[in-house]
C-alpha cells in the first residue's frame, strides 16, 4: 500500500469492517484493529507471515485458495468458532498490478449484527412483536456505521484524486472494492428497513398500468443488457383502483427484476394486466430456470432466500404490501421453464 497518503491506514481502520492484505507469497501485509478484534489476532504476532501459519479456520484457507484463481471478487458467509463464535461475511478481492499480474487479496469482514444475539426464528414465530423493535435497531446499530463509512470514502476520494500521481492501482482497486460493497450493504438495509415502514400507506385512485409502464421504462436496459424481450399485454380498459403507488412500484419492480435475474441466458419477460372477477390481476411469466415445488411454498417468507446475496426480504414485502391493498399475490412454476407471479388486486 501506498504509505504517501497519510489518510488512508486512518481511514481504513475507521471503516467499521476488518481490513486485511495479502500478498503474491499468501504473507499478510496489513490487517486493522477490527480484523484483528474478530479474529482473535494481533498485528504484532501476523504481519509478514504466511496465511496458513496464523488462520485456524480452514474454510478462510480454502477460501483464500478459490480467490487466487478468481478474477472477481467471492462473498461468503462464514461462522469461526474462535476467539468467540459470530457469523460474518467475508468478502475476497483480488487484486493485480498494472500488468494485470495477481498482486495479492483484500479481504474484509464484516460483522453486521456486532455479534448480539438476535435470533431470526424468533421474527418468524412472532413478527409482529419484534419487527418494529428490530427496525429501529437495525437503522441505528447498521445505519449509522455505513453512513460513517460513506463520509470516509468521500474523504479518502478526496484525498486520492489529490494524490493521483502517487496513488497505485491497488489502492485505487481497493477503494472500490470497499465503495461496492458498502452500496451492497446500504440496498438490502434499505430493504430490510422498508418491512418495518410499508404499514403507512398513502392510497390515491390510480391506473396500474402507468405503473407498469414506468417500470418498465426504469428496467430496460438492465433488460436488454440480459437478452430479455419485454412483451406488455395491457388491458388498456382498466379502470383506475385505489393504490399507494410508490409502494406498488415497488412490489412490481421487485417481481420484474426478479425476472430477468432468473434468465441468465436472456428469454421472453410477458407482462399481462386483465380485469377477472372484480380483480384486476398483474401476472408477470418468465422463461427462467423456475422454482423448485419444494420451495415454492415458502419463496413469500420472511428471510426465506435461495440467492447468493439474497436478503429474504423482497417477497416477503410484496406480499405484506399487496396484502394492506386487500389483494393476494401467488406464484406458480416449472423448473427449467419459468415461473408466473400474478399479483390480484380489488376493484372499487
Amino acid at each position: 500500500m501506498n504509505t504517501s497518503i497519510p489518510i488512508l491506514p486512518n481511514i481504513i481502520e475507521n471503516l467499521g469492517s476488518g481490513i486485511i492484505i495479502i500478498d503474491r507469497s499468501d504473507n499478510i501485509t496489513f490487517i486493522n484493529s477490527i480484523a484483528e478484534k474478530l479474529l482473535g489476532l494481533k498485528s504484532k504476532d501476523v504481519l509478514f507471515k504466511p496465511t496458513n501459519h496464523i488462520f485456524a479456520e480452514k474454510i478462510i484457507l480454502d477460501i483464500l485458495s478459490s480467490a487466487k484463481k478468481s478474477e472477481e471478487a467471492l462473498n461468503y458467509k462464514i461462522t469461526i468458532a474462535k476467539p468467540k463464535r459470530k457469523n460474518l461475511t467475508l468478502n475476497a478481492t483480488p487484486v493485480f498490478d498494472s500488468d494485470e499480474k495477481y498482486y495479492g487479496i483484500v479481504i474484509m469482514l464484516i460483522n453486521t449484527l456486532r455479534e448480539k444475539p438476535i435470533k431470526f426464528q424468533l421474527l418468524k414465530q412472532n413478527q409482529k412483536a419484534t419487527i418494529g423493535t428490530l427496525t429501529s435497531w437495525v437503522a441505528h446499530e447498521v445505519r449509522n456505521p455505513l453512513t460513517s463509512m460513506n463520509l470516509h470514502f468521500d474523504l479518502l476520494k478526496e484525498e486520492v484524486n489529490d494524490n493521483s500521481k502517487n496513488t497505485s492501482k491497488e489502492v485505487t482497486e481497493l477503494i472500490e472494492t470497499l465503495e461496492q460493497e458498502v452500496e451492497r450493504l446500504n440496498n438490502n438495509l434499505n430493504e430490510f428497513l422498508n418491512f418495518g415502514v410499508i404499514s403507512s400507506s398513502k392510497k390515491k385512485l390510480y391506473n396500474l398500468n402507468e405503473v407498469v409502464k414506468s417500470i418498465i421504462e426504469l428496467v430496460q436496459p438492465e433488460a436488454e443488457m440480459a437478452r430479455v424481450d419485454v412483451v406488455l399485454k395491457l388491458d388498456e380498459s382498466l379502470p383506475k383502483i385505489l393504490i399507494d403507488v410508490a409502494q406498488m412500484r415497488l412490489v412490481i419492480l421487485n417481481l420484474i427484476k426478479n425476472s430477468i435475474q432468473a434468465m441468465p441466458e436472456g428469454g421472453k419477460l410477458e407482462i399481462k394486466t386483465e380485469k377477472k372477477d372484480n380483480k384486476i390481476n398483474l401476472k408477470i411469466k418468465d422463461q427462467g430456470f423456475g422454482i423448485p415445488k419444494e420451495d415454492l411454498k415458502n419463496i413469500f417468507d420472511f428471510l426465506y432466500t435461495k440467492k447468493k446475496d439474497g436478503t429474504g426480504l423482497g417477497l416477503t414485502i410484496s406480499k405484506k404490501i399487496v396484502k394492506e391493498h386487500g389483494g393476494d399475490i401467488f406464484a406458480k412454476s416449472q423448473v427449467d421453464k419459468g415461473s408466473i407471479f400474478t399479483v390480484s388486486l380489488p376493484m372499487i
